[in-house]
């Protein structure tokens, strides 16, 4: 079966995900979503813990100013 990442019924828009920006890299490991494209990804990004220090990939988490 073909990805599918927009559906239109009747000349309305149901679901869009061309302009996703959701990469594996930056979703938890084993955890899952649509690509742009419409796959199925599967996030590859692990949290560690190293002498008391988090170490996160850059991009998983956003800042808070």
């Amino acid at each position: 079966m073909p990805s599918i990442n927009r559906v239109e019924f009747g000349g309305t828009v149901l679901i869009d995900l061309t302009k996703d920006t959701v990469t594996k890299d930056k979703m938890y490991k084993g955890t899952t979503a649509h690509a742009s494209d419409g796959t199925v990804i599967t996030g590859t990004a692990e949290i560690t813990y190293n002498n008391g220090v988090l170490i996160m990939p850059t991009g998983l988490c956003t800042p808070i100013s």
